[in-house]
Parts: C-alpha cells; structure tokens; sequence
C-alpha cells in the first residue's frame, strides 16, 4: 500500500485538516471544515459560530471564499496580491485582497465567465470572456465596456507590448483587439476549423492556438502572420483535439494538452516532443502551470492533478478532488495553489515540499511542522494490527492466510475487513461512540465555566493512590509523586494494574485483615462483649505495644453455645466509662458465636479440607474404609448404592403447642351466604 492518511484534527488544532501522503509527499487540504450558507442573515451567522465549537475552531486561509453553486476560473494578479474568481449561479466575479484575507468586492454578471485575463498589476483592469459571445472590460470602478465577438470564444490571451487582446473560439480566424487604438483590428487565419486555447511566450511574445484538428499554430504578433505548425497527431495517433497549451518560463518550452489524457513537452526549435505524460483517467486536459521554485510541473484533468518532475517525468504526488475540476491557480514562489470546482468551496492545497507559504498566510508553515510532530501516519485502505488485538478480534486463525501482511510487529489487514470483525466483536460500539461523542461536545461547551477543585483518583490502582495520598505530608507532595514519570505509568496503564485476587498477591500479602475474613461470617454471628482485660499492664506504652501486637496474632474464635453465650454476658460486669475511679479499665473485643457444631468443626477444618480436594479422588477412594453398598459385576465394573437424606430439624415444643391450639374456620361462626336469588328485584325459586 503506497496511499496514506493522516487525520489533523486534534483539541488545540483548528477543525477541517485533512492529509494525504503518496510518495511520502504531504499535501494539506484546508477546506475540508464546516461552512455557513451565505443567505444567512448576520445575526443568526454570529449566534451559530457562538454555539458550534467545530465553527469556532475551523480555519479560513481567506474569509467568504467561496462561491454560491461552482466556481469557474481563479487567478491570481500579477503583483500577487489580489486573488480574482468567477463563479455562478448567478454569475459573478469576486476578488479577494491577501493583506486583509477578505472579500474586497462582487460584481455580478450578465453571462457565465469563459476565461478572463488581468490586463494590469492589479485588479484595476480586467478582460472577461463571456459564453454570451461578449467581451466585457472593466476597471477599478466597475463595468467600462461590452463589446460582441462574431463566433462564441473559448480562450483569451492579451500581448503586452502591442496592446493587443487576442480572442479564439468556433472560429478559424484568431480576432484581435487593440486595446490602445480602442477597436478591432485585422484578423489572423489559420488552417484549423477552431481553435481550443491560446497562450502567449513570454519572452519573445509568439502566440500558440491549440486547434480542434489536433495542431498547435504558431502565430507572430508583429508579422500579423503565421510562423509555424506543430502537429501533435504524428507524436500520438490518438491524441484528439488540443485541450491545454502553456510557455514556460525559459520561452522555449512549450507544453500541450489533449483530449485523451496525455500531455507533451516540446522544444520550440524540434517539432518532436522531449516528454510525454499521461493521465490514467483519459479525460481532456483542463489547463498545465509550471512551478518554477521546484521546476515540476501541474497538470490537471477534471478528476486528478498530477505533480511531476519537468525533466525527468517522475511523479511527485497526486491530489484527486471531490468534484469536477474547473480550473487550476499557483500561487507564485509558494507551495500553495487553488482549484475552481463543481463545488461551492474553492479548494485550497498546500505542498510543503513545494515551497514555503505566502506571506500573507506564512502561519501554514509552522501549523503544519507541528501537526507533523504530533500526528503520526496510517494506511488509507490498510490498518496495521498486533497479535493481541487479533487476539481481541478473534481472528488468530487468519494467520498465514492471505487476509493478513505481516509487518514489524503485527500486521496489516484490510480496513473493511477489520471493520466487520470489530462490528462482530463490540456489537454495542456505535453506541459508547455516540455516548462519548455526546460527553466531548458537553465538556467543550461547558469549558469555560467555574469549576470546584477535587481531588480525583485514577482509574487505574485507586486504592494505592488513596494510601498514598493519605500517608502524603502535603497534598502537593502526593500529587508530585502521581505524576511523577517513574510512576505516572503504574496509574495510567491498565496493565500494571494490581490485582488482589492473584496467586501473586496472596504470597506477598499472607496475613490479612480480621475484618477481610468473610468465612468468619459465613459460620458464625458477630456478637460485642465488653470484657475486662486481665493480666495487662496499665500503663500506656505496654497497652500500645500490645495493640500494635494483636494483628501479628493468630485469631482465636471462642465456641459458645447460645446458653453459654447468655450466661457468660450476664455474669460479666457491668460497663464503666474510662474515667471512672475505683472500677478497672474496660475493653471491647469482637466475640463471634458459632452457629452450629457443623460450622464449628467447618471453620477450623477449613485448611484441611482444602488439602484433601487436592488429593485425587481415587486415592481418597482407597483411604476410606470399605461401604457394604459397593458391589463387584462381571467385567470388572462395580457399582455403589446410597439413599439421599434431608437433614431436617425437630420441631420444638412450641411449634407442636402453636399447631394443637390452631383454629378452623367452622370456629369463627361466620354467617351463611343466602341461597336465594333475585332477578330484577324478584325471587327466583
């Protein structure tokens, strides 16, 4: 598996990361959050973001950047600082300022937005190509003029050094406007039957038309003529119509796009391609960009961008969108760039190993090296397993199998399949995940408020930590000594976990507590006598000494019937405070009272009886003496016989009296009910 995901979101992060890693290349998409619809009033807009945490803490690179339906085109002005998008439904177009990472104005349009160009450093002057086969121009007020193109266009490119505005569409002719002189001038024609896309060099200003008949035509602005033709089609039979078509920075590479999903580098001077890429989606090119900082190379089709090397063609990563890709748009001399979608949502991607961030949002670059800290990587389709969790699945059998890639430690199994087997195992999941789901939005909400400190023990060996904390000097001490590092661990982890009931346990602690005797209860009653002590010392030390000796001592259980039980309390004296004079000092012992001889000889005969479960049952067998029920049978078998017998107890003498002196019911003389019967207040005989 090569695909990877990471999940950024974390309690301190902002909401609405997500990370994809191929080719151990990280890509940051910032746009996966919650978003709030843009007919919402201001007021209710302001109490939804008080309310919902996730709104609270998701993250916006621009604020509003967004558009109502899909979003068209994107660009950046040449200064960098001002982000222009088109988008519907209605049409319009937006521009953004970077310094203040706001919406700055919309304009709405009459028509959708085919391609638009910025004519000057900033947004001051624009050209917008419309579907409506207009060309609209406007300035930093607003809308200048319209003026109509005789076929619909498809591509705009405007020359600098000549003013002029060259339009392409369902037309062989290339029209130019003249942006100094104010008017149309003389056309350019080609040998196509349309032409797709134009795109001006940079350094000596040729023009290259991508036509429909899978040619590129090379046009010199200061001829007004053409200069060449390139035709694709004898590099790629089946490369179709010319999609895309881009200069580089050095002005003699030009690259190509098709309909077919390839994409060629040319060297202006060679009509053979240097490299050819392909998408394996087969869909139309939609537009190429080059990096310069990294000299790689974006290529995108409506479903995938493609990041590859310019030289060599070796892939650097790709992002495959949500939706339909409209447009692409790089930020200059940064690792960020913006795609114009089916979605209301302009995408936003950054690439560390691109380039920095821009300045105007240079907070990215330390965000992201500390999710890089924090956040640690999984398999996308894959999750990595060790031998006990399969052991929890209850899937050890898969071992061996195909189902299972062993790995370091563990190993992988698919995410579906680990999925059902979780499902099967922790039926109730769902439901502790929407209890705690429940609990963590309750806690963030009430975050804030005032709280009484308590002390809180941990889950894991409470009774410890509440010896500690009792036997502690001063309250910080304890809670030094809990979070220490040496010992944090023995309270966190449930494995280091001490359990009374072990083998373990019961040799380390052999004497326990008289109170911790639960066979003392089960056959005998508590029962407090006050006795006097005798043959003790008076003074203080001594009693001390002698307390702090009674646990070391082996318990002693008196064996009293109920009469000499009675007959002991009556002739003991009676109880005198400590402080009065004349009378000995008193002490009160826990007495228990036997409930039986049965439970007597059980109680002492307790240790014995557990010896001799040890001793198998045949060699008890032949320690007993013989019983006249066995009985020997042909072929060696023998055979006992014995007759249950209930124990019992005689009635007493007051239950046998209780029983004579026991009335029927004839003795009460209650009143006969009436034979006779009545219908309708008649007697019926």
């Amino acid at each position: 598996p090569g695909s990877r995901v990471e999940s950024s979101h974390t309690a301190d992060m902002p909401e609405g990361f997500t990370t994809s890693i191929l080719n151990d290349v990280k890509v940051y998409n910032f746009t996966g959050g919650k978003s709030l619809p843009d007919w919402l009033p201001e007021r209710k807009r302001r109490q939804l973001l008080k309310k919902d945490v996730d709104l609270q803490k998701r993250l916006e690179l621009i604020q509003d950047f967004t558009m109502p339906t899909a979003s068209t085109a994107v660009r950046f002005s040449k200064d960098a600082s001002y982000i222009i998008a088109a988008g519907l439904y209605k049409p319009r177009l937006r521009c953004y300022d970077t310094g203040e990472l706001a919406l700055k104005f919309e304009r709405y349009l009459n028509a959708q937005v085919v391609d638009f160009e910025c004519l000057s450093e900033d947004f001051s002057k624009l050209a917008l190509l419309l579907d409506d086969r207009t060309v609209e121009f406007h300035a930093r007020y607003g809308f200048h003029h319209r003026t109509r193109i005789p076929r619909s266009g498809r591509a705009i490119a405007y020359e600098p050094a000549s003013c002029d505005l060259f339009v392409v569409g369902a037309s062989p002719e290339i029209y130019r406007i003249n942006l100094d002189q104010g008017r149309f001038v003389k056309s350019i024609e080609t040998t196509a039957s349309s032409i797709n896309t134009a795109s001006i060099n940079p350094s000596f200003g040729m023009l290259a038309a991508g036509t429909a008949d899978g040619t590129v035509e090379c046009v010199d602005p200061r001829a007004k003529q053409l200069v060449g033709s390139l035709r694709v089609r004898s590099a790629l039979e089946n490369a179709g119509e010319i999609t895309a078509s881009a200069f580089f920075s050095d002005g003699l590479t030009l690259s190509v796009g098709t309909t077919s999903g390839h994409v060629l580098l040319y060297d202006v001077r060679s009509t053979k391609p240097t490299l050819t890429k392909e998408h394996p989606y087969g869909t139309p090119i939609k537009c190429i960009r080059e990096h310069k900082l990294s000299g790689n190379v974006f290529s995108c089709d409506s479903k995938v961008v493609k990041i590859w090397n310019a030289s060599t063609g070796a892939a650097v990563t790709n992002i495959e969108a949500p939706s339909d890709i409209n447009d692409l748009c790089l930020s200059p001399d940064s690792g960020l760039f913006f795609l114009a979608n089916e979605t209301p949502k302009i995408m936003a991607y950054f690439v560390p190993l691109l380039g920095p961030a821009p300045k105007w949002c240079s907070y990215l670059d330390s965000l992201t090296e500390e999710l890089d800290e924090e956040q640690q990587a999984v398999y996308d389709d894959f999750k990595f397993v060790t031998r006990r969790e399969l052991a929890e699945l209850g899937a050890e059998h898969l071992i061996g199998t195909n189902l299972l890639r062993a790995y370091m430690h563990g190993f992988f199994m698919d995410a579906k399949l680990h999925r059902r087997l979780h499902e099967a195992a922790n039926p109730f999941a769902y439901e502790e995940y929407r209890k705690s789901k429940i609990k963590k939005t309750i806690d963030e909400a009430t975050a804030n408020r005032l709280r009484l400190e308590k002390k809180k023990l941990p889950a894991v060996n409470a009774d410890l930590a509440k010896k500690l904390l009792g036997k502690a000097p001063t309250s910080e001490a304890a809670g030094g000594l809990l979070e220490d590092s040496r010992f944090k661990t023995m309270f966190s982890n449930p494995d280091f976990e001490i359990d009374p009931t072990s083998h373990e346990y019961k040799l380390l602690h052999p004497v326990n507590p008289r109170s911790s005797r639960p066979d003392l209860l089960e056959h005998a009653t508590n029962m407090e006598v006050d006795e006097e002590r005798e043959g003790r010392a008076s003074s203080d030390e001594e009693s001390e000494e002698s307390e702090a000796d009674e646990p070391m001592q082996k318990p002693q259980l008196p064996v009293k019937s109920k009469a000499a039980a009675a007959a002991s309390k009556s002739a003991a004296p009676s109880k005198t405070g400590p402080g009065s004079k004349g009378q000995p000092v008193v002490g009160k012992h826990k007495t228990y009272t036997v409930m039986s001889a049965d439970d007597a000889r059980d109680f002492r005969t307790a240790a014995v009886g557990a010896r001799e479960l040890a001793v198998p049952l045949g060699e008890r067998l032949a320690a007993q003496p013989a019983l006249e029920q066995v009985q020997s049978r042909s072929g060696g078998s023998m055979s006992i016989s014995f007759a249950l017998k209930r124990n019992k107890p005689a009635p007493s003498q007051e239950d046998s009296d209780r029983r004579q002196a026991r009335r029927g019911v004839k003795d009460l003389r209650l009143p006969r009910e009436s034979t006779k019967k009545y219908w309708r207040g008649r007697l019926v005989k």
